[in-house]
């Protein structure tokens, strides 16, 4: 008999090839994956009814990654975390979980949106006033189709670039500029894009506009961050906001944590049931 588990990892993207399971490369899916047969938690690789919130590039961080899958009901969970992090090195954490009775959920299709944060140095900008990058980039919010960030680009179908952006706003931190960027969904790189146009904008100009006539490419992956998601369930934490902070900084990112401490500084304080924290 099978149950089905939905969980939160946060991971730091520096120390793998990407998300998604690749024939001889070492990715945050092999590291799930693994420690699943390890605990005997399933008999299926991938497991059953498996769901991710969001593909993370090489390089790139996530906080709230959130993944569901069918397991064995007489899987010991807690040791099934154990396992992702001893044979992850402890750059997989486990840090909230939830069993789930109805078998409809999939954390990937269930979200309502995705919050992620790219953390910039400021000097990287031609226009250093977050009031006009802002507005800039505040452009995206109201369109329906996003292709103008993918100008020489193979192109998807016409559907691929068709995204609800529903927030970005910028914030400025000392030398450094936190993006906040949520949406529905997000095409590829999109976030990437985005940041490496918005470098070049001449303060008063608009993103679109900019997109036309500059050369384009992604921004460094390891600035960014996948936050979390909104789901209509909650799961249970293991470590509060505060403790997860101390966790993540000290186990997972190690040298890496400065980016880690503003990206929580937007949220240690936030109750709001619209945080994906």
């Amino acid at each position: 008999m099978y149950r089905l588990f939905s969980f939160k990892i946060a991971y730091n993207g520096s120390n793998f090839r990407g998300f998604q399971r690749q024939p001889g490369l070492y990715t945050v899916e092999h590291a799930i994956f693994d420690s699943l047969e390890k605990s005997s938690c399933t008999d299926v690789t991938p497991p059953l009814w498996y769901s991710y919130v969001g593909r993370t590039d090489r390089g790139v961080h996530a906080i709230g990654q959130t993944l569901s899958l069918l397991v064995r009901d007489d899987c010991d969970h807690m040791r099934f975390f154990e396992r992702m992090e001893e044979s992850s090195n402890s750059q997989v954490l486990p840090w909230a979980y939830r069993w789930i009775d109805s078998l409809e959920f999939k954390a990937r299709y269930w979200s309502l949106w995705r919050e992620y944060v790219y953390v910039d140095e400021i000097r990287n900008y031609n226009c250093q006033s977050i009031g006009d990058l802002t507005k800039a980039v505040k452009e995206i919010e109201g369109r329906k189709i996003h292709d103008y960030a993918y100008r020489g680009v193979k192109r998807f179908s016409e559907g691929y670039y068709l995204r609800r952006i529903i927030a970005v706003d910028a914030h400025r931190v000392g030398g450094k500029i936190v993006w906040r960027f949520r949406g529905e969904s997000f095409p590829h790189n999109f976030i990437r894009r985005i940041i490496w146009i918005a470098r070049s904008i001449h303060c008063g100009e608009g993103i679109i506009e900019a997109s036309k006539t500059r050369h384009q490419g992604t921004a460094e992956p390891n600035r960014l961050f996948l936050v979390g998601a909104k789901h209509p369930i909650t799961l249970i934490p293991i470590y509060e906001k505060t403790e997860l902070y101390h966790v993540l900084s000290t186990r997972v990112f190690r040298r890496e944590s400065s980016d880690l401490r503003l990206v929580f500084s937007f949220y240690e304080n936030d109750s709001s049931p619209y945080s994906p924290l």
